[in-house]
Formats: structure tokens, C-alpha cells, sequence
């Protein structure tokens, strides 16, 4: 008799881009490049106490809109020249939320916000307005959730912000593997399948992944007692299509 152990909750795979394919169609500009070195640099000096100046991570915690990201980007790099001798000002850009349950989960997962997942499309607005912000001069910080979407952005990323339990390693126990599972630590063993397959839980998540030899978007199912058939879809949309917002107020550069 022949036995399936791995792939049991995966309902479905989509073929991801590869990271190449995006620099070729948004590759870091020298202006870009040089904002990301300098700013890396000064932090390295801050951070080791060779420069006495503060270091500011701030901006948005959650992009949704690209447009409106621009229109902060613009008022802070105001900001970051005029007070450079005091503070060096990193803008914030996150484009991930580290949801395991309910929730929007960010630009790159589902960037049109609807439920279509479209990574491949999130993916490439990330990019793009990164590099966008980085070549007008203002250094970006990222929030690293996994393994494979900094792979897309983090040569446009001068600091990197972690989550003490990353998402993935969640994902992975909850869905991805039916054996138990426990904390390789010092605490009292967590049954992290049992802690996860809550009511609170949704019925299916997307996430990037590895499956040889390409990149996929795998479809998450949620925990079930029968076992679900996988299936391999197509690529995703190709163009990139800035998320249409409703109406918004626009920033204030003059505001302090």
C-alpha cells in the first residue's frame, strides 16, 4: 500500500516568479544602490556607538497604497535633510503583516485587498516602490516574515526588522505538517498543531514557498481530519496594476 505524508493540507500551487525575473524588470538604480550602502553604513556606526546621532525607523506599518507611500516618502526625505546632523531617518515600509488567523495580510500576499492573492502582482509593486523610494534618497526598512520574499526586496532594505516566532514557522506546523510538533526550547513542550487548529483559524492561507525547482504560491488548507488533493495552476496576471484606493487625505509636508 502506498502512503502520502507530505503535501496532505496543500489544496493548491500556483507557479511564483523568480527574484531574477524581477530585478531584470525593476533593477536598483546607482542612486538607489547608494542610499541603501550609506544608510547601512551610518546604522552599522550608530549602532557600535561611532556615531552619536539617533537612529529613527518610522512611517507606515502596513502599506496598502503606493501612491500614498510616495506622497509620505516625499515629506519625510524633507524631514531627513533638514534634521541629518541630529537623526538619520529610516522610512518604514512594511508590505507584510504576520497573520496566522484572521486578517488582511498585507500588500505582497493580496495587494488589490479582495481575496485574489495575486503575490506575483504584490511582489512587483513592492519592488517598484521601493526602488522608488530609495532612488529619491530616503533609506527603507523591511519586516522580515520567511525566507523567500526578502529574496525579492531586501538589496532595496537598509534595516530589517524579524518577529521572534516567524509566521512560516507557524504555516509550516499548523498546515503544512500533520505529525506534532513542539518548541525546541527551554519552556514547557507546545503542541504548536493543537495551539493553532482553533476555531479562530481561517479556511485557507497563501504563502510563498519552494518547491523544486521553481518558486510557487502554495494555498494553505485549513487542518482537516481527510486529506486534500493538491493541484498545480498557472502563473498569475503579468501586469502590475497599482491597487485603486478610495477617496484619502493627502499629507502635509508643512506639518511637524
Amino acid at each position: 500500500m502506498n502512503y502520502q505524508n507530505d503535501d496532505l493540507r496543500i489544496k493548491e500551487i500556483k507557479e511564483l516568479l523568480s527574484p531574477v525575473a524581477l530585478f531584470e524588470k525593476f533593477p536598483a538604480t546607482d542612486r538607489a544602490a547608494e542610499t541603501v550602502s550609506q544608510a547601512r553604513q551610518a546604522i552599522h556606526q550608530i549602532l557600535q556607538g561611532q556615531d552619536d546621532r539617533l537612529l529613527v525607523v518610522i512611517g507606515p506599518c502596513s502599506i496598502h497604497d503606493t501612491e500614498a507611500a510616495k506622497e509620505y516618502a516625499a515629506c519625510l526625505l524633507t524631514l531627513r535633510n533638514e534634521l541629518k546632523g541630529e537623526l538619520e531617518i529610516v522610512m518604514r515600509v512594511y508590505f507584510e503583516k504576520p497573520r496566522t488567523t484572521v486578517g488582511w495580510k498585507g500588500l505582497i500576499n493580496d495587494p488589490y485587498m479582495d481575496g485574489s492573492f495575486q503575490l506575483n502582482d504584490g511582489l512587483r509593486l513592492a519592488r517598484k516602490l521601493l526602488l522608488d523610494i530609495n532612488d529619491s534618497g530616503l533609506p527603507a526598512a523591511g519586516e522580515f516574515l520567511d525566507m523567500i520574499t526578502p529574496q525579492y526586496v531586501a538589496d532595496l532594505v537598509s534595516w530589517g526588522a524579524i518577529v521572534p516566532v516567524p509566521p512560516s514557522h507557524r504555516f509550516t506546523v499548523s498546515w503544512r505538517r500533520a505529525s506534532p510538533v513542539r518548541w525546541a526550547s527551554k519552556m514547557a513542550p507546545t503542541a504548536l498543531s493543537k495551539w493553532l487548529s482553533t476555531r479562530s483559524t481561517p479556511p485557507v492561507h497563501r504563502t510563498a514557498s519552494c518547491r523544486s525547482p521553481n518558486m510557487v504560491i502554495r494555498r494553505l488548507s485549513k487542518p482537516a481530519a481527510t486529506p486534500i488533493a493538491t493541484s498545480f495552476c498557472a502563473v498569475a496576471k503579468s501586469q502590475t496594476t497599482v491597487p485603486s484606493t478610495s477617496a484619502r487625505s493627502k499629507p502635509d509636508c508643512r506639518s511637524r
